[in-house]
């Protein structure tokens, strides 16, 4: 699996960027898709940078396309994921897998974001 030092040279990774609500997780939910502990997500997500943090009480968001690139242990995905390309195909292919490459276009031609940290108008999938 890709390491956690691929993500420590960027200053500011772009996870969940641009807001796609629906690549977007919950710890619990990720727990359940790959069958890990909810311990385990959080963790992964901050030491690998599958994942940000959002809102005051810093609920952990896991990006599903970042986790799978990590399981399917493509570091160059990742990197590419972290520097923000959204465009490659090497990234797309995996907004496309996870049935999100319309959602991601639509959010790469708006400039919706979640205020605040807050997700509104029920952001999650589950």
């Amino acid at each position: 699996m890709p390491e956690a030092s691929n993500n420590a040279d960027l200053d500011d990774p772009a996870i969940l960027r641009p807001w796609v609500a629906k690549e977007a997780l919950t710890t619990a939910a990720a727990a359940r898709r790959w069958d890990k502990h909810e311990s385990t997500i959080r963790r992964l997500c901050e030491a690998e940078g599958l994942g940000r943090k959002f809102g005051k009480r810093g609920h952990w968001l896991c990006s599903r396309v970042a986790f799978q690139m990590f399981v399917d242990d493509n570091a160059d995905a990742l990197q590419a994921y972290w520097a923000g390309d959204r465009a490659s195909e090497l990234v797309l292919s995996y907004y496309r897998r996870e049935g999100l490459e319309r959602d991601l276009h639509r959010a790469l031609n708006s400039a919706t974001r979640p205020a605040g940290g807050l997700l509104i108008g029920g952001g999650l999938a589950q």
